[in-house]
């Protein structure tokens, strides 16, 4: 979905990064080597398959059953296997009962199964084993802070921030299993500090935050993005400058160029907005933060207002190198022709889908000229789509820039 919100990132990567079996097999134990790679593979399902071999035999030890119980729960939760980790880390965690990270790794399954006082409790435990863990107090901050325990919040991501390393960091948000690591804790933890107070109604607060989250990494654009984004709808200007420098400082930085893209087309400067968003189109399309198909759709959207049959090769090119076909994959087939509006109705699998289609329906009406069709379907976004969804926001510009 095309949210504006911000997500924390899944640090188990990067944790089990430095688990390794140490087998002392026999060499000639093929079917034993051969499972234990399988068991450390990348591929989910062949670390599934490795590691459930491993744990089939009784001559495991101790140890190497609890190694193979998490590696083979990284792989569920890479699967979106909730509770088959679950099980797997409960395991771990009864084998090694003084070992951190079971207890931490379990900790966020239980969050991820809507049992968030357990989860607190089981990461209590796991900071017990390991109080010098930044992930488990960022991770127990978010917790905290589902629960409006907004005080108790604050003081984990306070406690993240001093322990995190402060490297320089390649900060991405809504980052996967394998994108995720240390690095990236200290961005992540004066972002999720600045959240916490903005729930809390400490405006002063949050901004206070990210104004040190920008004098501890002056030269780094991620955070200048990051104080943007809490600025854009407060003070655009301010805003604009902070997007502004982020990008001097990394021209390819896709967030801040996607903000800026934003700003631009909430100010009806489409030059400005399509010259961002194919900027950002050509950097590192795993950092957005959405699906990069609604980067596509935008430029288009844009392009069209010019040259209708350059926007439809552009589209053309970029949807072939979208990897994902899946929402909002479907809007780039019904602007290039290749479904009618109804199949995208169709299309669209809920409420937010739907949202999403009458939005983008609505623009092709704009470009088609029909201002009519185009001012009820921005009509429908407005009263279906939540407040936080950039296309509604875009649909209610788009609705007061109609002809009257």
């Amino acid at each position: 979905m095309s949210r504006s919100i911000l997500k924390g990132v899944f640090v188990f990567g990067a944790a089990m990064a430095v688990f390794a079996f140490k087998m002392n097999a026999s060499t000639s134990d093929g079917a034993l080597q051969q499972s234990t790679r399988a068991c450390e593979a990348l591929a989910v399902q062949s670390r599934v398959a490795g590691c459930t071999a491993l744990l089939a035999r009784k001559d495991l030890s101790i140890e190497h059953r609890a190694l193979a119980y998490i590696k083979r729960s990284s792989a569920y939760f890479a699967l979106q296997n909730v509770n088959g980790a679950i099980a797997d880390l409960e395991a771990a965690s009864a084998l090694t009962p003084h070992e951190y990270l079971p207890f931490h790794e379990l900790a966020i399954g239980y969050r991820e199964r809507g049992e968030t006082e357990r989860a607190i409790a089981t990461m209590d435990r796991a900071l017990a084993i390991n109080p010098k863990s930044a992930e488990s107090y960022y991770h127990r901050g978010e917790m905290k802070r589902a629960l409006r325990r907004f005080d108790d919040a604050e003081a984990d991501f306070e406690t993240a921030i001093g322990l995190s390393p402060s490297d320089r960091i390649a900060f991405i948000e809504n980052g996967t299993i394998s994108m995720a690591s240390k690095m990236r804790l200290k961005a992540n933890s004066y972002k999720e500090l600045a959240k916490t107070y903005i729930f809390a109604g400490q405006e002063a607060k949050a901004a206070e935050t990210l104004d040190r989250a920008v004098d501890a990494f002056p030269d780094i654009g991620t955070f200048y993005g990051l104080r943007a984004a809490y600025y854009e709808h407060r003070d655009a200007n301010r805003a604009n400058a902070d997007l502004d420098k982020a990008i001097a400082l990394d021209p390819l930085e896709v967030r801040a160029l996607n903000q800026r893209g934003r700003l631009a087309f909430a100010d009806a400067n489409y030059t400005g907005a399509v010259n961002d968003w194919t900027q950002a189109w050509r950097g590192d399309r795993r950092d957005l933060g959405i699906h990069e198909a609604y980067l596509a759709l935008w430029i288009f959207m844009l392009e069209a207002r010019g040259t209708v049959e350059k926007a439809n090769f552009g589209l053309a090119q970029r949807a072939a190198e979208i990897e994902g076909k899946i929402w909002p994959y479907p809007v780039a087939s019904f602007y290039l022709g290749q479904m009618s509006a109804a199949d995208l109705d169709a299309a669209a699998a809920d409420a937010d889908q739907k949202c999403e289609a009458n939005f983008y329906i609505g623009e092709w009406h704009v470009l088609a000229g029909d201002t009519a069709s185009a001012a009820k379907r921005f009509e429908q976004a407005l009263a279906s789509c939540p407040p936080n969804f950039i296309e509604r926001r875009m649909a209610e510009l788009e609705a007061k820039r109609l002809p009257r």
